[in-house]
């Protein structure tokens, strides 16, 4: 059995401040952070598929033109190798995240190999004799190697992969390692000074040529040597999330004020959407909640009701059990944002939602700005401080399981409890001459308030 991939990898440390948004792809094993060509896995030692790939990779001319120990290996060498489960050994597979098809995706583009044996043992002497690495009794080391998988036609393209593959393997290992402190986590690589590629993708991952040294004692000449630099490695991350996310549609620019208020705060951004500016205030006392909102939120009869009192010349719609569809359509033909409540995730992680969640309702207001269903990805715009500042991704199928919520309407006149359940709600605000959410199955603020009704 395979190692299972740490899908939180990047929870602690955050990169330059903030959480990496990191998600998995259609296949659940891999794991990704957003902004990065590569995604990565453990090799499965009992994959047949998986071991005819790191040989088509071992056996390449290319790959032995570099590797000194590359060439056919056998079922048992590769099962002991990717099956090594220790604190010294490291096997990625390395996947194209920018590839549309799951079969695509699911290919085996190159591997990743972080370790230390024997032979590393001896180079860090060197390397601290020569004074490329500082001498420490508390540090880790760990060598990085790296390998691209020939196309059909023989020839190798990275482009971009490997140095992408590069930087989530290192965190990868670092969670592993239960986050020790950068200074003492030391991951190197020797490279010959003609492996053009392998130089190149090295120093984008974010390593740092430190000198010359011998790899051992049978080499002629000496090869470069690089230092992981964590500090790079975070800044090339974080720049590359923010470059993927810049060109979304974030909508919201405030969090909520508190756990109460996501309503008012996605309300306020859809109004912002169009131009009009409202404070969250504001949209409490519009949707006339501003004796109820901290114990129970806000429904949506009430948000309805905000946007009527503060939308001038807009339209409020909604729509019950919409479907994938309706969020593409909205999103990427009429080009707006589609508001939804849902049982909200207040944490890193599922996991660590079962283990500290004291919330007994998750009911939360967020934004939709992009769906991919091909790829099983949904952005969410969420108002929630922790994560406000960068949209979230989640598995649509994931999100669809917790697309519900439910409401306690009290009638003033006869003091009856009704309970108003929603199943796959979403609204949206337009100007007041479109009519485009009509074709949609969508319907006005009137119907909401019978829904409310019959409950």
């Amino acid at each position: 059995m395979a190692r299972p991939i740490k899908h939180q990898l990047a929870k602690s440390p955050m990169i330059l401040g903030k959480k990496v948004e990191e998600y998995k792809l259609p296949l659940e094993e891999l794991s990704h952070i957003v902004g990065q060509a590569a995604a990565i896995r453990f090799f499965d030692e009992n994959s047949r598929d998986d071991f005819e790939a790191v040989n088509e990779i071992l056996q390449a001319k290319q790959i032995r033109n570099w590797m000194d120990d590359a060439g056919k290996i056998s079922w048992k060498d590769y099962r002991i190798w990717a099956g090594t489960h220790t604190k010294q050994s490291f096997l990625f597979s390395v996947h194209d995240s920018r590839l549309e098809k799951k079969s695509q995706i699911k290919v085996v583009r190159g591997f990743v190999n972080i370790y230390s044996e024997r032979g590393e043992k001896y180079r860090v002497k060197r390397m601290v004799k020569e004074g490329i690495i500082k001498e420490s009794g508390n540090k880790h080391f760990l060598e990085i190697s790296m390998a691209i998988r020939p196309f059909e036609d023989g020839s190798i393209s990275g482009s971009g992969l490997m140095s992408s593959a590069l930087r989530q393997s290192c965190l990868q290992v670092r969670s592993w390692l239960n986050y020790p402190k950068e200074s003492e986590l030391v991951i190197y690589g020797f490279i010959d000074p003609k492996n053009v590629a392998s130089i190149r993708a090295i120093k984008a991952a974010g390593f740092i040529e430190k000198g010359k040294s011998l790899y051992d004692s049978t080499a002629d000449d000496k090869s470069l040597v690089y230092i992981l630099s964590w500090r790079k490695l975070k800044k090339i991350v974080n720049d590359k999330m923010e470059t993927a996310l810049r060109n979304k549609m974030k909508v919201i620019m405030e969090p909520q004020k508190t756990d109460s208020h996501c309503g008012p705060a996605v309300v306020k951004a859809l109004l912002g959407f169009h131009k009009i500016e409202v404070n969250q205030d504001d949209v409490v006392n519009s949707g006339r909640v501003r004796t109820t909102i901290m114990k129970k939120g806000m429904r949506p009869t009430q948000i309805a009701l905000a946007v009527k009192s503060l939308g001038q010349g807009l339209n409020f719609w909604y729509k019950q059990n919409a479907t994938s569809r309706d969020l593409e359509k909205l999103i990427h033909i009429y080009k707006i944002p589609v508001a939804v409540n849902w049982q909200g995730l207040f944490f890193d992680s599922v996991k660590e939602e079962k283990v500290k969640n004291i919330i007994e309702d998750r009911g939360h207001y967020s934004i939709v700005i992009d769906i991919n269903i091909q790829k099983d990805e949904i952005m969410i715009d969420d108002p929630f401080a922790e994560y406000f500042a960068i949209p979230r991704i989640f598995s649509y199928k994931w999100f669809r399981s917790r697309w519900w919520d439910k409401d306690e309407v009290i009638k003033r006149s006869t003091n009856e409890r009704n309970v108003l359940k929603t199943k796959k709600l979403i609204f949206v605000i337009t100007p007041k001459n479109v009519k485009f959410p009509q074709s949609l199955g969508m319907k006005g603020m009137s119907q909401l308030v019978e829904l409310e009704r019959v409950g």
